[in-house]
C-alpha cells in the first residue's frame, strides 16, 4: 500500500471519531429548551440589529458613490 492510500485510509477511518469527544463532553450537560431559545430569539434579534446597520452603511455610501459620480461629471465637462 503506498503512501498516499495509507494516509487515505488513517484519514477516512479518523473523521467518524473526529466529532466523538465533543459529544462526549457535552453529554452530561442538560439541555433547557427554554433557555435554549431564549438565546436563540437573543441571537436573532442581535444578528437583525447588525443587518439593519449594514443596510444603513450600504445605502449612505451608495448615496456618497452617486454624488461622487455626479460630480466627476461635472468636472469633466
Amino acid at each position: 500500500m503506498t503512501l498516499r492510500r495509507l494516509t487515505l485510509a488513517v484519514a477516512v477511518l479518523a473523521l467518524p471519531w473526529s466529532g466523538i469527544p465533543p459529544a462526549l463532553a457535552s453529554w452530561d450537560h442538560p439541555v433547557d429548551a427554554g433557555q435554549r431559545l431564549k438565546e436563540l430569539e437573543g441571537q436573532l434579534e442581535r444578528s437583525r440589529a447588525e443587518h439593519d446597520e449594514i443596510k444603513q452603511k450600504a445605502a449612505t455610501l451608495a448615496e456618497e458613490t452617486t454624488r461622487l459620480r455626479a460630480d466627476m461629471v461635472k468636472a469633466a465637462r
